[in-house]
């Protein structure tokens, strides 16, 4: 055994001074043993260090793109009808859970599985992390735990962006399924393309395509492509809301219920991105990572304060209004066009990226409308299409310096408006056009395969009741607006039921005969039925026809018996200050008089209607026998008052008794069971009725209203 040194051994253990001393040979002196074993214990000290810092770093991070999910569940239940926002909620979560067991048993491995024979395609080792040790600190010097959680948080992001295109009637099953498959399959082959060292498209190969690869720091093509296309296709086959489109494919406004969820969302989605860019920096050890990190989260900040305020000056531009929701669009555009390429920009090309993704989703957002193609949330335009500029802005803007800077190859082709050639961007295209064949040629299948079962599309009764109640139980909301008192329920046994939501600017009808009715069309109905045999939403009773809306956008008219009116037809579209709706009613399918019940909205200036009555008046109604008249009051312009009896006997085709209205400045008829206040079709408080809105003249099967289903 060697004998003590004589020195202060500082940092230094006596068995590797022992060991250096043995090494060295006894002519070097001590002195000399002792400085070498400190440089080498201060590097690994030094290693360690970094080595924790990454793993931190990239578990925040991480983190970060993991509140982006919360982002994408507040955006979304806002964006669509409050009826839809249990269901929407609950995708967002399930895409995590589903795409966390999809990404540990075979996802990680397609994606960075590098077996003895790897391929450029798809990953072959890794699966449920089978080769994975707790001391391994992996090939990015932090543990590969680690990287199987970051990794998967942006699994999770592709695999929620579909959520919203499909909004409101994709079957819960299909959904699951796709969920599955995105999430284990569909995406992992895309990263194992650009991302792993073995891929064919990326640049971290050997061989990288046409000698640079694609560049794609943080996903605006591995993500976002992934995910908005997706959608988009799920979209394109799944088919338009009812209602989304009238009779001549002009689309009908269905505005999101929440614009506070919207803005929720879209921030929670902010302070993600700060994660999901800088993050992909991937460590944070080195002056080169840092300053790549740095750089990432400015270009990321103002490529998207540009789409942004692009979007608004458009919005001002088609609306002469200062739209919240094009704000908010517009943020979330700039961050998916800059995400390719942040850390290669400049910041005045940030800007660029964010105003010229910001053109690009309006104009292919105004196409899908064109091709009636119903994207809830418009993820294909924002995600898909504005993903696919992300790429190929790279190509244009990437800076030499930033290029050499983050691959460390001084002849690493860059940006063709730098004079870097043009091979940079080839690749990118040739990038977008094989993850967007790739995402489509997959999906495509996929979804068509659910809908040649009949499992891709929820019924139209369940669409019009909406999926929280229909397939899940109840409602995002409970919620006890006031005069209304909540829902009434009228109608029992094989006729039908009627529901009124007043207090949350709902009106659903039901009235319904078993297996009655002549010439309906269940595809284009707006009517619920609620009990008994009522059947599909449309079988009211027949011969009559009945039109109603729901408040703040459009109503629709239905036919049921003649056949010779059309159903499905738009009416007047409120816009900003006129907000009404209205019941019509007619006897049979020949032409006479209906009687209307006109139900105005509340709006700024003082130009709304006396708004809706607060409930059925009188007793339940069942077809059972007479339970008394259901009396419906609504006041007009002039104070009158005009009701409508509907009784339903014995007889499965019941009928409609309307009640002649009082003449002008007689004191209004008393219904049973009294009538409220009246309130307002997009909420609770009540309205003058000196502001009541003028009926809209019915001179044939139905009359003219406005609102859309909230």
């Amino acid at each position: 055994m060697a004998s003590p040194s004589p020195l202060n051994l500082g940092g230094c253990s006596q068995q590797q001074y022992d060991e250096l001393i043995a090494a060295l040979g006894p002519q070097q002196p001590a002195s000399v043993a002792v400085a070498l074993c400190n440089i080498f214990t201060t590097r690994d000290r030094t290693t360690e260090v970094a080595f924790g810092l990454n793993t931190v770093f990239m578990i925040l991070s991480g983190a970060l793109v993991f509140i982006m999910h919360g982002g994408f569940a507040m955006l979304e239940a806002g964006a669509i009808r409050s009826k839809n926002a249990m269901n929407i909620l609950l995708q967002t979560v399930l895409d995590g859970a589903a795409s966390a067991l999809m990404w540990y048993l075979v996802g990680y491995g397609f994606a960075y599985g590098v077996g003895d024979n790897p391929n450029g395609f798809i990953g072959d080792a890794d699966f449920a992390l089978a080769r994975y040790a707790s001391h391994n600190p992996g090939a990015g010097g932090y543990p590969n735990w680690t990287a199987w959680f970051f990794q998967w948080a942006f699994c999770a992001t592709a695999a929620t962006i579909p959520a919203g295109a499909v909004a409101e009637r994709f079957n819960f099953n299909a959904y699951l399924g796709y969920s599955l498959f995105l999430g284990g399959f569909v995406y992992p082959v895309v990263v194992h393309w650009v991302w792993c060292p073995t891929g064919w498209l990326g640049y971290l190969g050997q061989s990288p395509l046409l000698g640079t690869g694609m560049i794609d720091f943080a996903g605006s093509g591995v993500v976002h492509m992934v995910g908005g296309l997706a959608g988009l296709t799920g979209a394109a086959l799944v088919g338009p809301r009812l209602g989304r489109f009238d009779m001549d494919g002009r689309p009908v406004p269905m505005p999101g219920h929440s614009a506070i969820l919207v803005v929720l969302g879209t921030v929670l989605l902010w302070f993600g991105w700060y994660g999901f860019n800088p993050g992909s920096a991937l460590t944070a050890d080195t002056p080169n990572a840092a300053i790549i990190a740095g750089r990432a989260a400015v270009t990321t900040t103002l490529s998207g304060a540009a789409g942004g305020l692009t979007c608004l000056l458009l919005g001002f531009v088609r609306h002469v209004a200062w739209d919240l929701i094009s704000l908010c669009n517009g943020m979330l555009v700039g961050f998916v066009s800059i995400t390719a390429g942040c850390h290669v920009l400049e910041p005045w090309a940030a800007l660029i990226a964010g105003a010229v993704g910001a053109v690009v989703f309006e104009l292919s957002c105004a196409l899908l409308l064109r091709l009636r193609v119903d994207d809830v949330v418009s993820a294909g335009p924002m995600h898909g299409l504005c993903g696919a500029w992300g790429v190929v802005i790279v190509g244009l803007l990437a800076k030499q310096e930033y290029v050499q800077q983050a691959y460390v190859r001084d002849d690493y082709p860059y940006g063709l408006f730098y004079g870097g050639g043009g091979k940079l961007l080839a690749s990118q295209v040739i990038g977008i056009l094989a993850i967007g064949g790739w995402v489509m040629g997959t999906m495509g299948p996929f979804f068509l395969a659910f809908r040649a079962a009949g499992a891709l599309r929820i019924s139209a009764e369940d669409e019009h009741t909406g999926l929280d109640v229909s397939k899940h139980g109840g409602s995002a909301y409970h919620l006890h607006p006031q005069g209304g008192g909540g829902a009434f329920h009228t109608g029992a046994g094989a006729g039908g039921a009627g529901l009124t939501h007043m207090g949350l600017g709902l009106y659903h009808t039901g009235l319904g005969s078993a297996e009655g009715g002549e010439g309906h069309e269940p595809q284009h109905s707006h009517l619920h039925t609620m009990a008994g045999k009522a059947g599909v939403g449309d079988s009211i009773m027949r011969g009559a026809t009945l039109g109603f809306a729901n408040g703040g956008g459009i109503s629709y008219h239905h036919s049921v018996g003649g056949g010779n009116f059309s159903s499905h037809h738009p009416t007047v579209h409120s816009v900003a200050s006129n907000h009404s709706a209205g019941v019509t009613m007619g006897l049979g399918p020949v032409p006479v008089s209906p009687v209307a019940a006109i139900m105005g909205a509340a709006a700024a200036g003082g130009h709304g209607g006396a708004g809706m009555t607060n409930g059925f008046a009188g007793g339940a109604m069942t077809n059972a026998g007479p339970a008394g008249p259901a009396g419906a009051r609504a006041r007009g312009s002039n104070g009158e008052v005009m009701l409508v009896d509907v009784a339903a006997g014995p007889s499965r085709e019941g009928g409609i008794k309307p009640i002649a209205a009082p003449a002008p400045g007689a004191p209004a008829p008393a219904t049973p069971g009294g009538v409220g206040d009246a309130s307002p079709s997009h909420g609770g408080g009540s309205v003058a009725p000196a502001q009541a809105a003028r009926p809209a003249a019915v001179t044939g099967p139905a009359a003219a209203a406005e609102g859309a289903e909230q």
